[in-house]
């Protein structure tokens, strides 16, 4: 398991790079970063900067989840926000920010 940042940490705050090298070391960290993930209660979600790696990488998985309409597994390798449609309300919380779960 990886070591998850926390708040304040400065590397929370730091811009990442894109992902350029997609090999063996990328699809092991992944991995582990994933692991890390399901390690932790109640997580749905990890970046790989929460872990210290400042790279664009992100894991999004509700496929156990069967509350949610599109429940599956994401893996984003230099995602961007492209277009957004709508809001919702609900409970937000955060491996790097434990203990706080307020609703956005």
């Amino acid at each position: 398991m990886l070591s998850i940042l926390t708040y304040p940490d400065e590397r929370l705050k730091t811009e990442c790079v894109a992902v350029s090298d997609f090999d063996a070391e990328l699809r092991e960290f992944i991995t582990e970063l994933e692991s890390t993930m399901h390690t932790s209660p109640g997580a749905i979600g990890i970046a790989a900067p929460q872990v210290g790696c400042l790279q664009r990488i992100v894991i999004v998985d509700l496929s156990e989840t069967p509350k949610f309409e599109n429940h599956a597994r994401l893996v984003l390798i230099n995602p961007e926000i492209i277009d957004w449609q709508g809001m919702e309300k609900g409970r937000e919380g955060c491996l790097s920010v434990p203990d706080y779960t307020p609703v956005m």
